[in-house]
């Protein structure tokens, strides 16, 4: 906590806080004032925000601001992943193109979602094909010294890094809807390509959730023992890898063409999300 807090020290527009809570829907109506939205005021020890650093005022005048309407823009991005250098850009563009200029609709909401993702392993996550396991051999697995990186997207979630909600003057978390996994996010939510072809519009569209496929990939992210889900996070442990996910794509051409252009990957990681190999 104390290195976190000495990294943001004086950048008073970032707000740490100590909190269980992982409140939705800055400002907007359905989630009362300002301590309340944090909890501060909880008298349940486990459940109250505690400011360690930054100016709580700055963030309140945006809550009060953002409760009084306009676009507000809430992205989910864990500690360990990151987002590409034009997510923001990308995701504003967006959001000014279909959310401006509603007229208080409580239906003018958006979902956005990253298309593809890199994903960075201490070990190595690749299927143990001949091929594969020759390289490793001659390189002495000096060459996978940073770890491997794996290009992955799946159709079917939304991942965590660059999940984002998106609010319209009158919309507010309640018009969303219930809470949904990220693969429900999928199922349940209509396509903004979808209902801009039913619709017959090119702005305004809302109501529905849109992959960001011009970002590829749109988010890093770390697959490690700190990630919130262990869905393909390998250990080292040859027993107990070989039985996950990635392991057991023998035949993905696709998958194992990956392994012998890391080199490849790395430069883009560094061009798209400023990581070195050296990092």
């Amino acid at each position: 906590l104390s290195k976190l807090m000495d990294l943001i020290e004086g950048k008073n527009n970032f707000l740490l806080i100590g909190s269980n809570h992982n409140p939705e829907g800055f400002g907007r109506p359905d989630n009362g004032s300002f301590d309340q939205f944090l909890r501060i005021e909880s008298n349940v020890t486990d459940s109250r925000g505690i400011v360690w650093s930054g100016n709580a005022t700055m963030l309140e005048e945006a809550y009060n601001k953002s409760a009084g309407g306009g676009i507000l823009l809430e992205t989910r991005l864990d500690g360990d992943d990151g987002l590409h250098r034009d997510f923001i850009k990308t995701l504003q563009k967006d959001a000014k193109k279909h959310l401006a200029n509603q007229n208080d609709e409580a239906n003018a909401w958006r979902v956005w979602c990253v298309h593809s993702n890199i994903e960075w392993h201490p070990f190595n996550p690749y299927p143990e094909t001949p091929e594969i396991l020759a390289s490793i051999e001659q390189n002495h697995g000096a060459v996978f010294d940073a770890g491997f990186l794996v290009l992955f997207s799946d159709n079917g979630i939304c991942v965590t890094p660059g999940l984002t909600f998106g609010y319209g003057n009158g919309a507010s978390r309640s018009s969303i809807g219930d809470r949904l996994r990220h693969d429900q996010i999928m199922k349940e939510m209509r396509s903004c390509d979808e209902v801009a072809i039913e619709s017959k519009k090119n702005n305004g569209v809302v109501g529905c959730r849109k992959r960001l496929t011009s970002l590829v990939p749109g988010a890093v992210r770390t697959r490690t023992t700190t990630s919130a889900g262990m869905n393909n996070v390998f250990t080292g442990d040859n027993n107990t890898d070989k039985t996950i996910g990635l392991k057991k794509y023998t035949s993905n051409k696709k998958l194992i063409k990956q392994f012998f252009e890391q080199d490849k990957m790395w430069k883009g990681l560094s061009l798209y999300f400023s990581i070195s190999k050296n990092s």
